[in-house]
């Protein structure tokens, strides 16, 4: 693994295609079947790069040319690296929100999100490559997650995706002026645990009404939290691979 990242990621990185056609290079892909050359190129191939790439963001050149190498050998047309490398960027963004009291967790809030929350963290000026890449791996896991609405205190009703509906989490009433930041808790009568029925009509559709209404609101005082949506290892077929190895 390099030691310092510059700015030319291509030739820092250059290495793991340099290592990849070297065990391509001894095979005898000629006595190969095809079937074993689709099972065992990217069975040999893909674990090389693994660790790397669950920490960078490999430059799309790199990629090219693993795949390149890959297909040069037989087989199927490999053409999915790059999201094979997000997926494991996702994965430890998975870890990062799951294992909130863990070692890399409580450095990467300390250090980068001492002020946010995970899905709130903005890149500052000098933002570590590691950061930057996991940051940038985020967005496979919004399209997959939602609130889990506990006291409703940490969710905005407009701006994050908490109703119980796999292709449209989000609110989709207009959102009257000055509520921008309106949180969740506005509609909740805390004494009963229940919703403000009065409030909801007031503000949300028939359409939002009927999905807050589907919700199970915890008779217990705790945060609202991320979470997975079921569908998003079925949605995404590289994280549903990944999702098969444990946190």
């Amino acid at each position: 693994m390099p030691a310092v990242i510059g700015r030319d990621k291509q030739h820092v990185f250059q290495y793991i295609v340099d290592k990849v056609a070297k065990r391509l290079a001894g095979w005898k892909s000629k006595v190969l079947s095809k079937a074993s050359k689709d099972i065992l190129i990217p069975m040999v191939t893909q674990t090389i790069p693994n660790y790397l790439m669950s920490l960078f963001l490999l430059p799309l050149n790199v990629c090219r040319k693993i795949e390149t190498l890959m297909n040069e050998r037989g087989g199927l047309a490999y053409r999915c690296i790059h999201d094979f490398n997000l997926a494991l960027l996702a994965k430890q963004g998975c870890r990062l929100l799951q294992n909130h009291s863990s070692l890399a967790a409580r450095v990467m809030k300390g250090r980068y999100c001492h002020d946010s929350s995970f899905w709130e963290a903005i890149l500052d000026n000098n933002p570590s490559y590691i950061r930057r890449n996991i940051l940038e791996a985020r967005n496979v896991l919004t399209k997959g997650c939602y609130r889990r609405i506990g006291d409703g205190e940490d969710t905005l009703v407009w701006h994050q995706p908490w109703l119980p509906d796999l292709d449209q989490p989000y609110v989709v009433s207009p959102m009257a002026s000055g509520l921008d930041q309106c949180k969740l808790f506005s509609f909740i009568i805390p004494s009963l645990h229940k919703w403000d029925d009065m409030q909801m009509n007031n503000f949300f559709q028939q359409q939002d009404v009927m999905l807050m209404k589907q919700m199970h609101l915890s008779q217990q005082k705790q945060s609202d939290s991320p979470t997975l949506m079921p569908y998003l290892f079925l949605h995404c077929r590289l994280i549903r691979q990944i999702s098969l190895q444990p946190f």
